[in-house]
């Protein structure tokens, strides 16, 4: 019994020799250079967690421990701040050295961007010109010529222009890459979430796939509540069936370079297939590049008989189905703008 006591004693204490030693070692990593000066090439992608870029650190030899990395990344609260991106880094770097790469985006190849649901492209060539990647003039003439482009729905875009499916999202992308690689990038993200029996859904509703997207640009710009976008896109569709004219504020603001605060009476009377005042139906394009929410909601509208709405503030809108309750809705928030 006494010899099993001494053989289990030196067990713990080769046990706990062991542990005080890698822990030592993992200490010593987080300041001081590992050995040698291997390059390694890390993609790491957007949303990825910091076990996960600790994991992928630790199985490419670049820090001995995951759970040191994330125990190191909390302490410093660097942890959120990790950019996405293709890094080239080395062996011979400590680890805060990694996580400073990381944090400021220091070797990588790579940059992220992120485009707003509702972007027209004019405001995605300003969003990357800014990012100091692509050309803007470039970017712009490939959006209104789509020469090189890949595009599984390229048989609806005749004469047309890429407005509208350029989908919102974020992105990594090499620095060096080119307008039409991004373009290409941002298509492929339409054709990969967009729901694949869209064509035929929207032919059920008596739309062609891209006068669909159209409806749902129009959506995407008047419904800020995810909840009101099938509500906004009923409305719509009622006043098609009624012939009536769609008076969708946001068609007059796609006219000019940047959103005015106020439309006037005189903008209402601008006389382009884009006023909605004047001309029925759909505009003859996408007024922005619309999220999966409002294509779905066009794809799948509420069933309610709404004809009008008007905005009642937060964000949300006031339904009506005759003209008289639009006008009382309107009047009561002509009041809660005096009130305020």
């Amino acid at each position: 019994m006494k010899n099993l006591f001494r053989i289990f004693n030196v067990l713990l204490i080769l046990i706990l020799i062991s542990v005080t030693g890698a822990v030592a070692v993992n200490y010593l990593q987080i300041w001081s250079p590992g050995p040698g000066k291997t390059q390694v090439t890390v993609d790491i992608e957007p949303g990825r967690s910091t076990s996960d870029i600790g994991d992928m650190l630790s199985q490419k030899g670049l820090i001995k421990s995951s759970f040191i990395f994330r125990l190191v990344s909390k302490y410093t609260k660097t942890g959120e701040k990790l950019q996405a991106g293709k890094y080239t880094l080395h062996t011979g770097m400590s680890m805060i050295e990694i996580l400073d790469a990381l944090q400021h985006g220091v070797d990588a190849q790579t940059y992220s961007f992120t485009v707003p649901e509702g972007y027209t492209s004019r405001q995605i060539a300003f969003l990357l010109k800014n990012k100091g990647s692509i050309d803007e003039k470039e970017f712009m003439d490939i959006v209104k010529s789509k020469k090189g482009i890949n595009f599984k729905y390229s048989h609806i875009l005749k004469g047309k222009t890429l407005e509208g499916f350029l989908f919102p999202d974020t992105y990594s992308v090499y620095k060096d890459s080119t307008p039409l690689e991004i373009i290409n990038k941002m298509l492929q993200q339409f054709q990969d979430v967009v729901p694949q029996d869209s064509e035929y859904l929207s032919e059920k509703k008596g739309l062609s796939m891209y006068k669909l997207i159209v409806l749902a640009s129009l959506i995407e710009r008047e419904a800020k509540v995810e909840d009101e976008r099938p509500i906004v896109a009923a409305v719509y569709y009622n006043r098609i069936k009624k012939d009536m004219l769609l008076e969708c504020d946001a068609t007059i603001q796609f006219l000019f370079d940047s959103p005015k605060e106020f439309l006037t009476y005189k903008d209402l009377e601008i006389d382009s297939p884009y006023n909605t005042y004047l001309y029925k139906g759909l505009p003859p394009g996408p007024i922005a590049n619309p999220g999966l929410s409002s294509i779905k909601a066009a794809l799948s509208p509420a069933s309610v008989t709404y004809l009008y709405y008007v905005v009642k503030g937060n964000g949300r809108h006031k339904f009506s189905n005759t003209y008289e309750e639009h006008l009382q809705a309107v009047e009561e928030y002509r009041k809660s703008i005096e009130n305020q």
